[in-house]
């Protein structure tokens, strides 16, 4: 199947990486049984509907440095990242204490020394941290709910804020749309599609 949704650069990812993320899955449906982390919580939908999922934006993540996942869940993507890129450092922000203690055990479990969790509302995290990070991301939120990660990336052009947007329950790859966030002097930011030749422009 992942021949079929990934290009080659992603589906190296996941290949090189599967056993660690089949582990993340089987921690994943554990947690969700103390704390409700995500909805589905049955192997294939995860890794079909999640995992998947978040690796198609593995390519926008800059080299090396830092990144930010804004209400992360269940980790989800801000763990899988983890995971393919060790060179990252990622904070997992969320401002549900339940989940931010679940998804900590799972990275403690799985001895990834790469992963910050920590336990905020962004707008008051924000206040310390602003463009503090390389890159800033929110998962399964609509297009004009951007604004929630930007404060956390840098407005010079240097790295993207990835955004995607989940369109239906379903979760299918024809259901999800990537965006990225780039500053803009008129409109303050511009969304970009990633899979249309389509720009939206609003300010952020």
């Amino acid at each position: 199947m992942i021949e079929s949704l990934a290009p080659e650069e992603i589906k190296k990812y996941i290949d090189e990486n599967e056993a660690r993320l089949r582990q993340y899955v089987s921690l994943l449906i554990k947690a969700n049984e103390l704390a409700r982390l995500t909805g589905p919580s049955d192997e294939g939908t995860l890794w079909n509907g999640h995992i998947i999922d978040c690796a198609f934006a593995l390519p926008l993540l800059p080299a090396g440095g830092s990144v930010i996942d804004v209400g992360t869940g269940g980790g989800l993507p801000g763990l899988v990242w983890a995971i393919c890129r060790p060179g990252l450092h990622v904070t997992l922000l969320d401002s549900i204490t339940r989940k931010c203690v679940q998804v900590e055990r799972i990275a403690e479990l799985m001895g990834l020394s790469n992963v910050t969790v920590v336990c905020s509302r962004s707008e008051d995290y924000a206040k310390k941290n602003l463009e503090k990070f390389d890159a800033a991301a929110a998962r399964a939120v609509c297009a004009y709910d951007a604004c929630i990660p930007l404060p956390f990336a840098p407005r010079d052009g240097r790295s993207a804020v990835a955004l995607i947007k989940r369109q239906s329950d379903s979760l299918t790859r024809a259901d999800a749309a990537y965006y990225r966030a780039v500053p803009d002097e008129k409109s303050g930011w511009l969304l970009e599609s990633l899979r249309m030749d389509e720009r939206i422009e609003t300010t952020l």
